[in-house]
């Protein structure tokens, strides 16, 4: 096995942007304002996925499924359908 065949969870500035479909300067940004999980050794910054992944589903929206409320088009046939 090669050194170039070892898949590292732990990805630059440009590989993190990539993968998270963001300009680079973005994400700089975000590592200034601490809104991204990170971790610096020295003055090299690295991302690693799974924090990441585990980042990005903290800010899953809640879904409204199950409760009373109805979507624009329902709420639309409802009112189309009255005579």
């Amino acid at each position: 096995m090669d050194d170039t065949d070892i898949i590292s969870p732990w990805f630059s500035y440009e590989r993190a942007a990539a993968y998270l479909g963001i300009e680079v300067g973005t994400l700089r940004n975000w590592v200034s304002a601490g809104r991204i999980p990170f971790v610096r050794r020295g003055r090299v910054v690295r991302f690693h996925r799974g924090d990441l992944d585990r980042w990005l589903r903290q800010g899953e929206c809640v879904t409204t499924e199950g409760t009373d409320a109805q979507k624009p088009s329902e709420q639309t046939r409802t009112t189309t359908s009255r005579q």
